[in-house]
């Protein structure tokens, strides 16, 4: 499966017990054409917007930095949005399971499945 054009919502944190439960903190990403060896992708955080870019190969993956809004909101949003963001910005590798993105960094994974 190719991650250009594709939109995904995050269902879980997974392996890493001190990431915050989602109740219902909306996180998205989504990625765009792949443009010269690089492929823009954004979405929202849980309080706020982000982008970047990745180097794709294979199964693994390299960030730009990641840019975004910077709105103050409450928690839960918030506490989802820091650790998100720390642990997109620590990924590395990806694989798909059906329908589902996987991406591994370094204490778990993020799970996402279709964005509807």
């Amino acid at each position: 499966m190719t991650l250009e054009n594709t939109s995904w919502r995050l269902e879980a944190f997974e392996g890493d017990a001190s990431s915050p439960a989602l109740d219902g903190v909306e996180v998205t990403l989504e990625f765009g054409e792949d443009t010269g060896g690089a492929i823009r992708f954004s979405g929202a955080s849980g309080c706020n917007r982000y982008t970047a870019q990745a180097t794709v190969s294979g199964d693994t993956f390299t960030l730009s930095p990641i840019a975004g809004t910077r709105m103050m909101c409450p928690d839960p949003q918030m506490a989802v949005e820091d650790a998100y963001l720390k642990a997109l910005g620590s990924s590395s590798r990806y694989e798909t399971q059906g329908d589902q993105l996987v991406l591994f960094y370094a204490h778990g994974q993020l799970r996402y499945t279709p964005a509807t």
